[in-house]
C-alpha cells in the first residue's frame, strides 16, 4: 500500500462552473475509498459578495456535509503549515488578486493547477485544461500540462418541476447558465420566438434583467424564469423538466458545464459558435454529432433543430442516448476523479 497523499483544495463557494467543478472534484475524490486526506482552504475572496447571493448563492454549507477538514487562511504563507503534498487550486490564470502573493511565495508542496480561462500568469507546477480548446488558445503553457474534462455530477432523482409549474406534458426548450452580461446572447429566445406555440414553453433558469426585458419586447407568453440555485436536487429536477437545452453564450465555452450537465441526465443540446477571439470547447462535447454545434445562420438553424426535437422522436432518441453515453464515459465525475488520483501519485 502506497503513502496517503495529504491532498489540499483552494476552492470558491459560488454557482459558476468552476466553483461547481472543484465541489464535484472533492465528492468524486472521496467516493474513490482511496487513502487520502482532503483539505479544503479558503479565504475572504472565496464567499460571494452579499450583495450578489441572489445571483450567486453560496456553496459553503455543501462543503460542510463532506468528510474534509475546513480550513480558513488569511496570508497563503499560511498554506505550508498542514504538511500537504499537493495543493490543487482551480484559477482562471490570471486572478492573481484570489490569492495575494500567491506566485511570490515559496511553498514546501506541488501545485497542481486546473484552468479554466487559459491564462498562464499564475504559478503552479502541472497544469490541467478542461478541454483541448483551450490548450494554448489565449496564451502558451510553458510547463507540464495535461487535458482532463469537468467533473460533472450525475442525475441525482428523478423528479422534475412540471406539476410545480404548472406546465403539464408540454414539450419544454430550457436555458440554465450564470445570469452574467457578458455572456448573454438573446438568440435562443429569438429562435424559440419562431416556434413558440401552446404545447411549448421555455424554461429560462438564471435570467438578468436584459433577458427579461427582450423576452417582453419579443412578445413571449409562454416563458418562465427561474432564479439561480446551487441546490444539486433542484438543478437536477430542472434537467429532468427539459426536453431540451438550449445552450447560448455571446463568448463560446472553455468546457461547457451545463452542456456536459443536460447530456448526463439524458437531454439533447442545441448549441451554436461564439466569439473567434473566445475558446468554442463545447463543439468537443457535442461529439460525432456536430450539426448540434451551429457555425451559420444561427437563428433559422437553431429554429429548425429546435422544431426537429420536438417533432422527430427517433431523432430525439438517437441524440438523447449518444450524448448520455457520451458523457457517462467521459464527465461522469467518478470517471474524471480517478483521472485526477492517478496524475496527484504521478507527480509524488
Amino acid at each position: 500500500m502506497g503513502k496517503k497523499i495529504k491532498l489540499g483544495q483552494v476552492v470558491s463557494f459560488g454557482v459558476g462552473g468552476a466553483d461547481k467543478c472543484a465541489l464535484n472534484l472533492i465528492k468524486g475524490l472521496i467516493s474513490l475509498n482511496e487513502d487520502i486526506e482532503i483539505l479544503v482552504f479558503y479565504n475572504k475572496y472565496s464567499h460571494p459578495r452579499e450583495d450578489e447571493l441572489i445571483t450567486n448563492p453560496s456553496r459553503f454549507f455543501e462543503y460542510e456535509t463532506l468528510p474534509v477538514k475546513m480550513v480558513e487562511f488569511k496570508d497563503v504563507s499560511e498554506l505550508n503549515n498542514y504538511d500537504l503534498d499537493i495543493l490543487h487550486t482551480h484559477r482562471s490564470g490570471n486572478d492573481n488578486w484570489f490569492l495575494p502573493n500567491f506566485e511570490q511565495t515559496n511553498f514546501n508542496f506541488k501545485i497542481i493547477e486546473t484552468n479554466f480561462h487559459g491564462y498562464n500568469q499564475t504559478k503552479s507546477d502541472f497544469r490541467v485544461y478542461p478541454s483541448e480548446g483551450l490548450v494554448t488558445k489565449l496564451q502558451h503553457c510553458s510547463i507540464p500540462y495535461r487535458v482532463i474534462p469537468n467533473p460533472i455530477n450525475r442525475k441525482v432523482t428523478e423528479e422534475d418541476l412540471r406539476v410545480e409549474l404548472g406546465i403539464g406534458d408540454k414539450f419544454v426548450y430550457g436555458r440554465i447558465a450564470r445570469p452574467d452580461l457578458n455572456i448573454y446572447t438573446p438568440l435562443n429566445l429569438q429562435a424559440y420566438k419562431n416556434i413558440e406555440s401552446e404545447d411549448n414553453c421555455f424554461l429560462y433558469v438564471a435570467p438578468n434583467q436584459k433577458a427579461i426585458v427582450d423576452a417582453s419586447n419579443m412578445g413571449l407568453k409562454n416563458i418562465i424564469f427561474i432564479d439561480p440555485t446551487s441546490d444539486e436536487e433542484t438543478v437536477s429536477k430542472l434537467y429532468n423538466t427539459f426536453d431540451v437545452l438550449c445552450h447560448a453564450n455571446s463568448l463560446g465555452e472553455t468546457f461547457g458545464n451545463t452542456i456536459a450537465e443536460a447530456m448526463i441526465n439524458g437531454k439533447p443540446v442545441i448549441t451554436h459558435i461564439g466569439t473567434s477571439s473566445w475558446c468554442q470547447a463545447h463543439e468537443e462535447l457535442v461529439g460525432d454529432h456536430k450539426e448540434l454545434f451551429i457555425t451559420d445562420n444561427i437563428i433559422d438553424n437553431y429554429t429548425k433543430l429546435m422544431l426537429k426535437l420536438k417533432e422527430d422522436k427517433v431523432y430525439y432518441n438517437q441524440i438523447s442516448n449518444y450524448l448520455k453515453e457520451r458523457s457517462d464515459t467521459l464527465y461522469d465525475y467518478v470517471e474524471v476523479s480517478k483521472k485526477y488520483y492517478e496524475l496527484y501519485k504521478e507527480l509524488l
